[in-house]
């Protein structure tokens, strides 16, 4: 391993120079990456130890390295998948494909190319195995775009179940030189925490609709990392901040994985929150702690 001073002069040359949050410790960079670094060794990729759609029981593992992290957002089974699965029709389905994102107690969000009717049942599992089952009763596509966002039959309990923040519309401010390369955590249909980096914002940062991710630079965290393939569309991806889940994406393509950014989408997907019914608005996270690079430049 180099030095921190070796590395840092080698990822100079590589790049000419480093990001300009990349060498502060109260930067949101810094914040989102060492989050995932710091619980990397002796841990592993799944999620469950215990993932029973039959018999509905489910054991959430205490050696997966996200297991720090409240994951309950992430519905675990659909009704639809499960019934695509058994009946013959579609052997290669599950249950733990065709995944949502709660965005509130009681709304989520998916990839509107993999479907999940109406009727459909969702399963929700606490930090203490907790089962919580909705019901998806409608749901409305985000303008031309691969988001979905649905409403279920009732809030989810929060003091068991949780919802993923957003990114403010101001985190330019905190991550002045984008996301690139940030790690996240990235789910797939097989309940496993993967890591990829973040590779682009385009048309560009400041004006994202999309996001694409590849495998990380840093050896320690490419274990952790897998290709995203045929049936993990739908599943998120993270970044992890004040020990929270913000949800970037949900997939719409494989390799690194690429879907559409969710804070370019922020006013369509709480306008279709508010006519779907239900009362909630997206959260976005708390940066206040972090540095803030426009009050920075501002300073006499």
């Amino acid at each position: 391993m180099f030095p921190i001073a070796a590395a840092a002069i080698i990822l100079t040359n590589l790049h000419d120079r480093l990001p300009a949050d990349a060498a502060d410790k109260n930067s949101a960079r810094y914040a989102a990456t060492v989050a995932i670094e710091t619980n990397l060794a002796g841990r592993t990729l799944n999620i469950f130890t215990t993932l029973d759609h039959t018999r509905a029981k489910y054991v959430r593992s205490s050696t997966c390295w996200a297991t720090g992290f409240d994951l309950s957002c992430v519905a675990v089974y659909n009704s639809y998948g499960m019934q695509f699965s058994t009946n013959g029709c579609c052997p290669w389905e599950s249950a733990s494909r065709r995944a949502g994102t709660l965005i509130s107690p009681r709304h989520l969000i998916y990839a509107h190319h993999y479907t999940i009717p109406n009727g459909t049942q969702l399963r929700f599992i606490s930090r203490s195995n907790t089962i919580v089952t909705r019901t998806l009763t409608d749901s409305m596509q985000i303008s031309n775009t691969d988001l979905q966002v649905g409403v279920l039959d009732a809030n989810v309990p929060r003091s068991w179940i949780d919802f993923a923040k957003v990114l403010p519309a101001n985190f330019t401010h905190y991550f002045p030189a984008s996301l690139d390369g940030i790690p996240a955590l990235c789910f797939n249909q097989n309940q496993e925490a993967l890591i990829s980096d973040i590779a682009s914002l385009y048309p560009s940062a400041t004006n994202a609709t999309r996001i694409s991710f590849a495998m990380p630079a840093d050896e320690a965290r490419k274990p952790f990392y897998r290709d995203k393939v045929s049936g993990d569309s739908s599943q998120p991806a993270f970044l992890i901040l004040n020990g929270q889940v913000v949800l970037l994406t949900v997939w719409t393509g494989g390799g690194g994985g690429i879907g559409g950014f969710i804070p370019g989408y922020v006013n369509e997907i709480n306008a279709a929150m508010k006519k779907l019914g239900g009362g909630w608005r997206l959260t976005p996270v708390d940066l206040g702690r972090f540095t803030n690079y426009e009050t920075v430049k501002c300073r006499p």
